[in-house]
């Protein structure tokens, strides 16, 4: 954990065993929301997943920094709690609309609420507000007791709050209001010595009142380690998609290899300019580019259009040599759109003249893809699409690494 102040010399950290035990929970959500997608589902449906997978990556992305800020401090029970809610959660899935809604919304206040306790009054976590924040666990707690489509508003009402403050809140502003809270509460006691008294012969007694507001900030680089093993998770349930399809299909054949290795190919390509490349999942990437705040955000959305690209990639071995089903077309599309928009956006926060170059180059492509896959997909095998969005993400990583490059800002990784 890093405080205001002068950089430390502390040796990179890297993810802890408990950590990484931890994490174990986001592979089992993760699948269970590529297996809902795998399907057919009305678009209500879809919308509902999409705020159940917020809702999952909230609570991991809160214990994630309580990891990051206390590292060697972090308790043991604390996770393995957090890792029970999230199970419940994950658990609670597939019938998310319809009985195991209140569970599912019980177990996420109960993971909010754990995650809030172990922070003062008097420290201000920077990097990701919401986790002391309690006002976007309001609407989740007013859920548990509305029946039908309505309570799915409230959780919607419940995330949009979280990223408003999320992409919002500047840490310094808040530092400065809980300093100022401190300061009247300060000059309260010194003006009522009595009171003041009273509290120090308390059961708290020996705790003495701190004066200044602590700034914690997280270790970014360990941080960024963190968002890439979950992109790596949702990149790794692509890999089980086709493996689980290639054994299911009962004739092996040239175009089920074809559209094997073309789907291969598109995990790789995606965990080079993602995870190799990237930040947090964000193709080419720069580290430290954008406040973790916003970086987190950033992870969000792509984690969400990755797990929609990989929930697709199965169906493409089941019928190779036939065009592949509007569901899959579009998922596939929706999916890699998304994912080159946010990255592209991301980049935009760069400095200097033309910065919409490389930002242009890198979603561009990507979108492009996306459109050429949902229009034309009639027209084409299964097989071809992954080779198709493959030789994109190529297109987008190659092209977009020259052009930060020459502008003197590598991704990272490169």
């Amino acid at each position: 954990m890093r405080q205001d102040g002068p950089m430390s010399d502390e040796s990179e950290r890297h993810a802890s065993w408990p950590e990484l035990f931890f994490d174990l929970i986001a592979v089992a959500g993760v699948s269970v929301v590529a297996h809902q997608l795998e399907s057919e589902q009305s678009w209500q449906h879809v919308a509902v997943l999409a705020l159940a997978f917020a809702a999952f990556w909230i609570v991991w992305a809160s214990v994630t920094t309580y990891g990051n800020l206390l590292a060697d401090g972090a308790s043991i029970a604390v996770l393995f709690t957090s890792m029970a809610v999230l199970g419940v959660m994950a658990a609670s899935v597939p019938e998310i609309y319809g009985e195991h809604a209140r569970a599912f919304a019980i177990a996420y206040v109960v993971g909010r609420l754990i995650i809030a306790r172990p922070w003062s009054r008097t420290s201000v976590v920077v990097d990701m507000p919401i986790v002391q924040a309690s006002l976007g666990v309001i609407p989740w707690i007013v859920s548990i007791w509305i029946e039908g489509d309505a309570r799915y508003v409230w959780w919607a009402v419940g995330i949009a709050i979280d990223l408003w403050v999320l992409a919002t809140a500047s840490g310094e502003r808040r530092v400065a209001q809980t300093q100022e809270r401190l300061n009247r509460v300060l000059e309260m006691r010194s003006r009522h010595p009595e009171r003041a008294q009273g509290r120090e012969n308390g059961p708290r007694s020996n705790r003495a009142t701190p004066t200044t507001v602590t700034a914690l900030r997280g270790d970014s680089a360990h941080l960024g380690e963190r968002m890439g093993l979950f992109v790596l998770i949702i990149l790794g349930e692509g890999i089980v998609q086709l493996t689980v399809a290639a054994e299911a299909s009962e004739h092996w054949s040239r175009s089920l290899l074809w559209a094997a290795v073309g789907a291969f190919s598109l995990v790789c390509a995606l965990f080079v300019v993602a995870v190799l490349r990237g930040t947090a999942g964000l193709a080419l990437l720069p580290e430290g580019l954008v406040p973790a705040r916003v970086l987190w955000i950033g992870h969000l959305f792509v984690a969400m259009a990755l797990v929609v690209v990989v929930a697709a990639l199965g169906e493409l071995l089941e019928d190779p040599a036939e065009p592949a089903s509007g569901h899959t077309a579009t998922m596939l599309a929706l999916g890699i759109g998304v994912y080159g928009v946010v990255s592209g956006l991301a980049l935009l926060s760069r400095k200097g003249a033309r910065r919409w170059i490389p930002a242009l180059a890198v979603g561009a492509p990507l979108l492009v893809a996306g459109v050429v896959v949902l229009l034309a997909h009639e027209s084409l095998r299964a097989s071809a699409l992954g080779w198709l969005l493959a030789g994109a993400v190529v297109v987008a990583g190659a092209l977009g690494g020259r052009l930060l490059a020459s502008k003197g800002a590598p991704p990272a990784g490169a």
